[in-house]
């Protein structure tokens, strides 16, 4: 259960990070980033039934479908122009994840971690 916190925390990191963007657009990722996101492209560590929502009041709740089960990691972000920084609880547990948004629109946000590995989701119509 711990790898896939720490995979949620991961993705949740990538999802956050900003790079790419108009100084204009960067004004809008608060609004823009304030919903459910669904993983589309990850790499073999993430898994499948990865969902990500951020609220307006800067938290944030990750969750990972296995199966007929879910769980879900609850925790916080700050958004400081691309900069993406979310910290996730894990019972006692804190963990600092920091990303850069690459991209970030109506429909698809795009985030790197500190390692590189980029995940790209979309944003859920529900």
């Amino acid at each position: 259960m711990k790898r896939f916190a720490t995979l949620g925390l991961s993705v949740a990191i990538i999802v956050m990070a900003a790079g790419f963007a108009r100084a204009d657009d960067k004004k809008d990722y608060k609004d823009k980033i304030v919903g459910s996101w669904v993983i589309t492209k990850k790499d073999a560590d993430t898994p499948e039934g990865l969902t990500i929502e951020f609220t307006k009041d800067s938290k944030l709740v990750v969750t990972i479908k296995m199966g007929d089960q879910a769980f879900s990691l609850n925790g916080s972000y700050t958004l400081e122009g691309e900069k993406l920084n979310v910290k996730l609880k894990f019972g006692e547990e804190e963990k600092d994840e920091k990303l850069t948004i690459k991209e970030l629109t109506d429909d698809k946000l795009v985030t790197t971690d500190s390692k590189g590995k980029t995940e790209e989701f979309k944003k859920s119509k529900k």
